[in-house]
């Protein structure tokens, strides 16, 4: 009984951190599509390095991509 309890503990340690990763990257593919650019260019590089490398596009997006979106006025 108590390995089971230690079992479901170390599951659930390392499954949120991951699922909280996941949902950050997806956030991070739905907003390079949803967004307009200064460069066309800019768009599909942010969305490669997003898809190729999950974890370091994601960082690189932003922390450089979101400051060269265009500013959408409602």
């Amino acid at each position: 009984m108590i390995y089971l309890v230690n079992e479901t503990l170390a599951i659930s340690f390392w499954l949120l951190p991951l699922l909280a990763l996941a949902a950050v990257w997806i956030w991070t593919i739905v907003d390079i599509v949803r967004s307009e650019f200064q460069n066309a260019n800019d768009k599909l590089l942010y969305l490669i390095a997003a898809l190729l490398f999950p974890f370091v596009g994601t960082i690189i997006y932003f922390l450089v991509g979101r400051h060269k979106r265009l500013q959408r006025h409602f």
